[in-house]
């Protein structure tokens, strides 16, 4: 029996499908009818319960950091986050990585759900300088259950230039899917992650391989034993630090075309590393989350 309501991560303006995926992980892993509210990452100040509620953030921060603060009866346990040095779509202030660095009242939030998980090393050493302590979660989408569908021999190109996919349409004797991870839709319910969330989800489980230069088609794909080809255009981007390993290949999308017919029509099932090395911590995480005691602001 939980000690308090729980809530998880909404979105009323993001376009990107990954954003919802990461919630649907974290429900997949609570159970759908354990969670009460679903809060709208953007707008976190404004959430205001009737009873105390421990809000499991996990995913990506720093579109609007000026109102991430929780309100009284609000407890925050960061279970897999990523931490963004670029400033908000939505704001005109610093970034979520310079206010963390500058705010000791943000710090002190983030210091009452030690130890953070960190989605990614650079998030991870941001904390680590900041004396909180932190650990390298990975990604929740690693642990997503398999989907019951039937394996197709499609490719799934999904966010691939034109220019691309027809250069791997000519090469290839698979018929090659395009697809978008970009949406409009406003994902402020349990519902509504779910049926977005599953509907891609079962796109991705359905092909024969994932090429693809978004992370959150990559990280499903590969926790449900889907080959992966990676290909965004920088892969140095802080937010891929620590995740790479796990995904069969990775290139930038510059060279993409330059890769052997055989990578596509037999690709590689396994990363470096096993996602499983992961799940320990971050269940342990999640189950202490859920057993503490309420901590309001």
């Amino acid at each position: 029996m939980y000690v308090s309501d729980l809530a998880v991560l909404g979105y009323r303006a993001s376009n990107n499908i990954g954003d919802p995926v990461q919630s649907f992980a974290l429900l997949c892993l609570l159970g759908k009818n354990a969670v009460r509210h679903v809060v709208d990452r953007d707008n976190i100040c404004n959430f205001t319960p009737r009873s105390p509620t421990t809000l499991l953030v996990n995913g990506w921060l720093g579109q609007r950091p000026e109102a991430f603060r929780l309100t009284s009866g609000v407890t925050a346990f960061f279970i897999s986050v990523h931490i963004s040095d670029q400033p908000g779509i939505y704001s005109r202030g610093p970034s979520m990585a310079h206010m963390l660095g500058s705010s000791p009242e943000m710090q002190d939030m983030f210091r009452r759900s030690q130890p953070v998980g960190a989605r990614d090393i650079f998030t991870l050493r941001l904390l680590e300088s900041l004396d909180i302590d932190a650990y390298f979660s990975g990604c929740l989408t690693l642990h997503l259950p398999p989907r019951d569908v039937r394996r197709g021999r499609h490719i799934l190109a999904v966010n691939i230039d034109a220019e691309t996919v027809d250069h791997l349409r000519q090469r290839l004797s698979r018929p090659i899917i395009a697809t978008s991870n970009v949406s409009n839709g406003a994902w402020l319910s349990v519902e509504d992650i779910t049926e977005e969330s599953e509907s891609y989800l079962d796109l991705i489980a359905s092909s024969h391989c994932v090429v693809t230069s978004r992370l959150h088609a990559a990280l499903p794909a590969v926790a449900m034993g889907v080959p992966t080809v990676f290909a965004p255009q920088r892969l140095d981007d802080p937010r891929f630090g620590g995740l790479l390993d796990f995904i069969p290949l990775t290139v930038e999308t510059q060279y993409l075309m330059s890769l052997p017919s055989s990578v596509f029509e037999e690709p590689f099932f396994t990363g470096v590393r096993d996602p499983g090395e992961l799940w320990e911590q971050n269940a342990l995480a999640i189950a202490g989350a859920l057993s503490e005691d309420p901590r309001p602001e």
